[in-house]
């Protein structure tokens, strides 16, 4: 029933959006936006604020005895959040089709978007992993920052259009690239795409042994429980 849930909930989610992106001839573009905002939320759930979650439930200790490193337990998560979140994706475009008349451009070419997007949000995960191991507190705040990221990604007001500053933390965040791959037609310049894979390596190489880190300085601390 909860995963029922979290297939149709996105849908009733971004609908106001793409009824009021309509008036402006850009209602495609918003629900590919914000169906790729809706795979950083997942991700941010699914992998960095399921350690508080395994933490609270008195699982972790169990996830941290298997015979894989924690890193390789979050990349099973990812796998198994592309599955879900392709499901997800294609109910919301069946509903936005359906019920609103709305639907991606190119198929085919959102899929590739998807998928990549995917990818470089994991890296991303890892990174943000980090924090919600270092600061417990970090968690309440996950649905703002959920917000925040994808306000300055660009998920529903092009990037191009903030100041010159704001526009510079924007493409330090994987997210940006995606939707700048949707709202470029598919496309992105050399630069861009470049600037993308190097963003989300900069996450995962420096994510990684963080993580790993704050691993072993939590088992020393006993801290694998929180109450």
């Amino acid at each position: 029933m909860m995963t029922l849930n979290l297939w149709f909930n996105p849908f009733f989610m971004i609908a106001p959006y793409i009824m009021l992106a309509e008036n402006y001839g850009i209602a495609s573009h918003i629900l590919e936006t914000m169906l790729l905002w809706s795979w950083m939320v997942q991700f941010m759930f699914g992998i960095s604020d399921s350690i508080s979650a395994l933490k609270m439930e008195g699982t972790f200790t169990n996830v941290l005895m298997a015979p894989c490193s924690f890193l390789q337990f979050q990349f099973m998560e990812f796998l198994f959040l592309v599955l879900d979140n392709t499901c997800m994706t294609v109910v919301t475009l069946t509903l936005t089709k359906l019920i609103l008349g709305v639907t991606v451009e190119n198929p085919g070419m959102f899929a590739l978007e998807v998928y990549l997007t995917a990818f470089s949000l994991f890296c991303f995960s890892i990174g943000y992993s980090v924090l919600v191991l270092k600061y417990k507190k970090i968690s309440g705040i996950n649905s703002f920052l959920q917000q925040v990221f994808g306000f300055l990604s660009g998920y529903t007001y092009s990037i191009k259009k903030y100041p010159y500053i704001l526009r510079f933390v924007s493409y330090c965040l994987p997210l940006t690239y995606g939707i700048l791959f949707s709202e470029q037609k598919y496309s992105l310049t050399p630069v861009q795409a470049v600037s993308w894979f190097i963003v989300s390596l900069v996450f995962l190489i420096i994510g990684a042994p963080l993580l790993e880190k704050g691993i072993r300085d939590m088992k020393r601390r006993g801290d694998e429980e929180e109450w």
